[in-house]
């Protein structure tokens, strides 16, 4: 349905690696997992980027590295499984199952990484092990049973954390090359005839990888042809350094370091593939504290591109390129620690992976925008929706137009006012175009000074201003006017538009917060509109809660919009309400009917879900977000009954919620449940006759999401998602219906 979708591993993954198990054509996972004190999932790959899940291989303790080769000499692909103390071999049956585990002790031993070669050649894979705590790396031949014998241990630098092996001086024998923590160097073992080994040289590395107060910053380290000279080169990442070292063999047994390139924080290790298809080898390289990936694009002479940067899931603890579907790009297969799952990115060609950042166009250098309000419109003449977003530090609201595969075609800024917190679309005027109302905080700490100030010796904080709602009045041809600046409360959360009186203008709902600080209560604003396109007075209602949603509908079908609004719990925590109001079509409403009194924040979203002709509640409550004292998020649906009652489903099972919306995403004409999860990931529950919905699917975004919405951007029929991240928007264009 969409790109970028997410496999669940339900268990928080460190290593990968991808081989085709059962000679299907399509590439398989082996994921490694702490889950029930260790464990080995097995995706396998069905082509067009869809995994179904595999064998589950309990490990008995954690897996460090896992590495895919033929052990036994049968031609099928077996899996090797590094952990403290011991050697797991898992061989294949080429159908994606294994036989029992293969042990091979190595007591005592703290092992982290190995690396595949033939050292004896007899034939067989041998592995080399690097052993951290002892300083050495262990020589493991194969006895073509998926054991291990111990030929030597090779002493190295301290501290070896990843361990790569390749011909480096170009004599056809396999060379070993560890990079070590504690010593900040590269040791290099040159192979000599009989399996043997040279004497180690070192190559030192001005970043550090482990400091004495015990916090590991490691380097890992991969070999591969760089620049075709027949020679196996070494790429090293440096995870407190954000950048990675390029390391050329040569026929003197002497590698140079010929270039540092800048990468994401906390960089992963390395790989090295042609990632653009153009015969030439590229840098690849995935960063967990900046959830990214890297690419450095090769000439084949050893000279790179600058970086292409992709976002991906939150917390990547490994990232493995292959094909993944039909198409001949490599695409990227991305372990989410956060999220406990994999997600698929596919290669655009260029370096790239997954939809492309649309970033939003910002005259500050330096400073990438984050997306506070995200709503869709249709503001020109064409057939697909507009998107209008509201960012931070700028202070604007963007309209991007005229979609074509997920990128617009122009961008158009406005000036609104400090801090946009909220965005609505509504036609206030007698024109039929729609026009946007933004909700604005206006604090702005360049003029208004920082939160507290200092006055007489005591810190006292500033007075804040008032919000407003700006209206930007449309044209129709996707431009905006400046018409009016509406004054409401202190710190705006939400503003909606309906028709409240009946007269054929839609009408302005504010959420106001209140301030604390000056002991300003919060209320509801409702300002009705005018036919000259202006707006009458504010009226406060139901001052003295915290605001912060608000959703509006006819819910129990008398012809009048009612308003379901939602506070905050204050300094208690989870104690805020859901609550419906009923209009009385004067822009009044009745007394307050809580459906929630337990909410920790969210959003509010109608739809008629089970097709009865009234509209009902769709509620995500985030819970404590992770924080203690820990209480799960959930998803609700409030079902609208006769005589203005509701009644309660059971929580839905959508992820840790943040936000949602409802669409059609399959144009089956069910509406469908969109809900943003703060794993950073939407999920897709396609409706189901009565008001349920099928087991959900999930997608990844181009990083963490802030804001999402949904809606028909390229004018296909099919509901499209746009997310709000860091900088600008990443568009999850759905693509049932498309040709592939």
């Amino acid at each position: 349905m969409f790109p970028n979708p997410v496999f669940d591993l339900e268990g928080l993954p460190f290593c990968a690696t991808t081989t085709d198990l059962d000679h299907d054509g399509s590439a398989d996972l082996i994921v490694c997992s702490n889950r029930e004190n260790g464990w080995l999932a097995v995706l396998m790959g069905r082509g067009r980027g869809i995994f179904e899940p595999g064998m589950r291989i309990k490990t008995g303790s954690n897996v460090e590295s896992v590495l895919a080769g033929d052990f036994n000499g049968d031609g099928e692909s077996d899996v090797v499984a590094v952990q403290d103390g011991r050697i797991l071999a898992l061989l294949g049956r080429g159908d994606g199952t294994f036989s029992e585990p293969v042990e091979t002790p190595l007591e005592g031993k703290v092992l982290r990484s190995a690396a595949v070669a033939e050292f004896d050649q007899d034939g067989i894979q041998d592995l080399a092990v690097a052993s951290v705590m002892s300083g050495t790396v262990e020589i493991l031949l194969g006895r073509g049973d998926g054991a291990f014998s111990l030929r030597s241990s090779l002493a190295v630098g301290e501290r070896p954390i990843s361990v790569a092996t390749g011909d480096f001086n170009g004599d056809g024998r396999a060379d070993l090359a560890t990079v070590n923590m504690e010593s900040h160097d590269v040791s290099v073992l040159y192979g000599r005839e009989q399996g043997r080994f040279s004497d180690e040289r070192r190559v030192h590395l001005e970043h550090k990888g482990y400091h004495p107060q015990g916090v590991f910053n490691a380097h890992l380290v991969v070999a591969g042809a760089l620049n075709g000279d027949g020679r196996a080169d070494l790429v090293v990442s440096h995870q407190d350094a954000a950048v990675v070292s390029v390391l050329l063999g040569s026929a003197n047994e002497v590698l140079v370091l010929v270039g540092e390139y800048g990468v994401g924080s906390f960089p992963l290790s390395p790989k090295i593939e042609d990632v653009d298809g153009d015969g030439s080898t590229d840098i690849f390289v995935g960063s967990y504290a900046s959830n990214d990936v890297s690419v450095f694009l090769g000439d084949g002479e050893g000279n790179f591109s600058p970086r292409r940067k992709s976002g991906v899931c939150e917390g990547p603890g490994a990232a493995i390129t292959g094909r993944f579907d039909a198409d001949s790009p490599l695409d990227v297969a991305v372990a989410c620690r956060n999220s406990k799952a994999v997600s698929v990115f596919h290669g655009n060609g260029d370096g790239t992976f997954g939809p492309a950042l649309q970033k939003v166009q910002n005259a500050l250098k330096d400073v990438e925008p984050s997306v506070e309000a995200l709503t869709a419109g249709e503001f020109d003449r064409d057939r697909g929706a507009d998107l209008a977003l509201a960012t931070s530090f700028t202070n604007q609201i963007i309209v991007m137009h005229d979609f074509v595969d997920g990128a617009p075609r122009g961008q158009m800024k406005y000036e609104v006012g400090w801090n946009p917190t909220s965005l609505t679309v509504g036609r206030f005027n007698m024109d039929r175009h729609q026009d946007l109302a933004v909700a604005v905080r206006n604090w702005d700490p360049r003029t208004d000074g920082p939160i507290e100030g200092t006055i007489g010796g005591r810190r006292e904080p500033p007075v804040p201003p008032r919000g407003e709602v700006v209206i930007l009045v449309g044209r129709g041809d996707g431009l905006f006017d400046a018409a009016a600046r509406v004054a409401v409360g202190y710190r705006p959360a939400d503003v909606k538009a309906a028709d409240l009186n009946g007269d054929g203008l839609d009408d302005l709902v504010v959420a106001n917060q209140g301030e604390p600080r000056i002991n300003a209560l919060g209320y509801l604003s409702v300002i009705l509109a005018s036919v000259d396109g202006t707006f009458g007075p504010e009226r406060h209602l139901f001052e003295g809660a915290a605001f912060s949603a608000v959703a509006i509908s006819d819910f129990n079908v008398d012809g009048h919009p009612d308003l379901v609004v939602a506070t905050s719990g204050g300094d208690r925590q989870g104690s805020g309400t859901v609550a419906v109001r009923f209009g009385a079509g004067d822009g009044s409403f009745g007394e307050a009917t809580i459906l929630d009194s337990a909410w920790w924040g969210g959003c509010l979203a109608v739809g008629d879900l089970d097709a009865d002709g009234s509209p009902d509640l769709v509620e995500t409550n985030t819970g404590s977000l992770g924080r203690g004292p820990y209480v799960d998020g959930s998803t609700a649906i409030f079902f609208s009954r006769p005589g203005g009652t509701f009644a309660r489903s059971e929580a839905i099972q959508a992820g840790p919620p943040l936000c949602v919306e409802v669409n059609d995403f399959n144009a089956d004409r069910r509406p469908d449940l969109a809900v943003l999860n703060w794993s950073h990931e939407v999920s897709i529950l396609l409706g189901a006759p009565g008001g349920s919905f099928l087991p959900r699917v999930r997608f990844s975004s181009a990083g963490p999401i802030q804001r999402f919405v949904a809606a028909d951007l390229d004018g296909d029929g099919h509901a499209d998602v746009a997310a709000g991240v860091q900088g600008g928007i990443s568009v999850l264009m759905n693509r049932r219906g498309r040709r592939r």
